[in-house]
Protein backbone atom coordinates (compact mmCIF):
# COMPACT_ATOMS: atom_id res chain seq x y z
CA UNK A 1 0.00 0.00 0.00
CA UNK A 2 2.50 2.08 0.76
CA UNK A 3 5.23 1.64 -1.69
CA UNK A 4 7.93 3.97 -3.10
CA UNK A 5 9.46 6.66 -1.65
CA UNK A 6 6.99 9.81 -3.32
CA UNK A 7 6.13 12.45 -1.30
CA UNK A 8 2.17 11.04 -1.48
CA UNK A 9 3.03 8.18 -0.21
CA UNK A 10 4.61 9.19 3.07
CA UNK A 11 1.93 11.66 3.45
CA UNK A 12 -1.02 8.98 3.31
CA UNK A 13 0.74 6.28 5.66
CA UNK A 14 1.16 8.98 8.04
CA UNK A 15 -2.95 9.70 7.18
CA UNK A 16 -3.88 6.44 7.98
CA UNK A 17 -1.23 6.18 10.77
CA UNK A 18 -2.50 9.02 12.96
CA UNK A 19 -6.42 8.46 11.87
CA UNK A 20 -5.75 4.95 13.63
CA UNK A 21 -4.16 6.35 16.15
CA UNK A 22 -6.88 8.84 16.90
CA UNK A 23 -9.53 6.44 16.75
CA UNK A 24 -7.61 4.29 19.46
CA UNK A 25 -7.08 7.32 21.86
CA UNK A 26 -10.70 8.36 21.21
CA UNK A 27 -13.11 9.29 24.19
CA UNK A 28 -16.41 8.95 22.16
CA UNK A 29 -17.66 5.71 22.52
CA UNK A 30 -20.80 6.03 20.49
CA UNK A 31 -20.42 9.27 17.84
CA UNK A 32 -23.79 10.93 17.78
CA UNK A 33 -25.02 12.24 14.80
CA UNK A 34 -25.37 15.99 14.35
CA UNK A 35 -27.52 17.27 11.93
CA UNK A 36 -26.06 21.03 10.81
CA UNK A 37 -28.01 23.98 9.58
CA UNK A 38 -27.49 25.91 6.82
CA UNK A 39 -25.23 28.96 7.44
CA UNK A 40 -28.59 31.58 6.53
CA UNK A 41 -26.25 34.85 6.25
CA UNK A 42 -24.94 34.57 9.98
CA UNK A 43 -21.94 35.34 10.42
CA UNK A 44 -18.90 33.02 9.79
CA UNK A 45 -17.44 32.83 13.34
CA UNK A 46 -20.89 31.66 14.46
CA UNK A 47 -21.16 29.05 11.70
CA UNK A 48 -17.73 27.53 12.42
CA UNK A 49 -18.25 27.30 16.12
CA UNK A 50 -21.39 25.14 15.17
CA UNK A 51 -19.61 23.27 12.35
CA UNK A 52 -16.37 22.86 15.44
CA UNK A 53 -18.63 21.36 18.40
CA UNK A 54 -20.14 18.91 15.95
CA UNK A 55 -16.94 17.55 15.40
CA UNK A 56 -15.40 17.54 18.82
CA UNK A 57 -18.85 15.88 19.34
CA UNK A 58 -17.32 13.02 17.45
CA UNK A 59 -13.22 13.25 17.83
CA UNK A 60 -12.41 13.95 21.37
CA UNK A 61 -9.03 12.39 21.44
CA UNK A 62 -5.24 14.56 21.58
CA UNK A 63 -4.44 13.69 17.97
CA UNK A 64 -7.36 15.44 16.59
CA UNK A 65 -6.61 18.48 18.97
CA UNK A 66 -3.32 18.66 17.61
CA UNK A 67 -3.73 17.67 14.10
CA UNK A 68 -7.52 19.02 13.10
CA UNK A 69 -8.80 22.11 11.31
CA UNK A 70 -11.31 23.60 9.11
CA UNK A 71 -11.82 24.60 5.57
CA UNK A 72 -14.35 27.11 4.66
CA UNK A 73 -16.50 26.46 1.27
CA UNK A 74 -18.85 28.63 -0.15
CA UNK A 75 -21.71 27.36 -2.24
CA UNK A 76 -23.35 30.41 -4.31
CA UNK A 77 -26.61 29.69 -6.94
CA UNK A 78 -25.44 31.28 -10.46
CA UNK A 79 -28.97 31.78 -10.71
CA UNK A 80 -30.42 34.31 -7.47
CA UNK A 81 -26.72 34.70 -6.06
CA UNK A 82 -28.06 32.92 -2.24
CA UNK A 83 -25.06 31.57 -0.46
CA UNK A 84 -24.33 28.76 1.64
CA UNK A 85 -21.23 28.64 3.93
CA UNK A 86 -19.59 25.01 5.53
CA UNK A 87 -16.58 24.86 7.29
CA UNK A 88 -15.44 21.75 7.12
CA UNK A 89 -12.49 19.70 9.42
CA UNK A 90 -9.21 18.05 8.35
CA UNK A 91 -6.68 16.58 9.32
CA UNK A 92 -4.00 17.32 6.66
CA UNK A 93 -3.33 20.46 4.56
CA UNK A 94 -2.10 19.35 1.09
CA UNK A 95 0.52 21.61 -0.71
CA UNK A 96 2.02 20.72 -3.67
CA UNK A 97 5.63 20.86 -3.82
CA UNK A 98 7.26 22.12 -7.23
CA UNK A 99 9.35 19.43 -9.13
CA UNK A 100 11.42 20.82 -11.62
CA UNK A 101 12.70 20.27 -15.17
CA UNK A 102 16.24 19.70 -13.83
CA UNK A 103 18.32 17.82 -11.34
CA UNK A 104 21.16 18.93 -9.71
CA UNK A 105 23.84 16.25 -9.53
CA UNK A 106 26.80 16.50 -7.08
CA UNK A 107 29.90 14.28 -7.95
CA UNK A 108 33.05 14.44 -5.92
CA UNK A 109 36.13 13.16 -8.37
CA UNK A 110 38.82 11.51 -5.94
CA UNK A 111 42.10 10.74 -7.69
CA UNK A 112 44.96 8.81 -6.64
CA UNK A 113 48.10 10.86 -8.06
CA UNK A 114 50.87 8.42 -7.19
CA UNK A 115 49.01 5.29 -9.49
CA UNK A 116 49.40 7.13 -12.22
CA UNK A 117 47.55 6.29 -15.87
CA UNK A 118 47.04 3.36 -17.33
CA UNK A 119 48.14 1.28 -14.35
Amino acid sequence: QFAGWKQQDAQEFLSVFLAGLSDDVNRMQVKPYVELKDSDGRPSAEVAQEFWSAHCSREQSVIASLFSGQFRSVLRCKVCGHENAAFDPFSFLPISLPEHAYRWVTCNVVSNSEAGVGQ
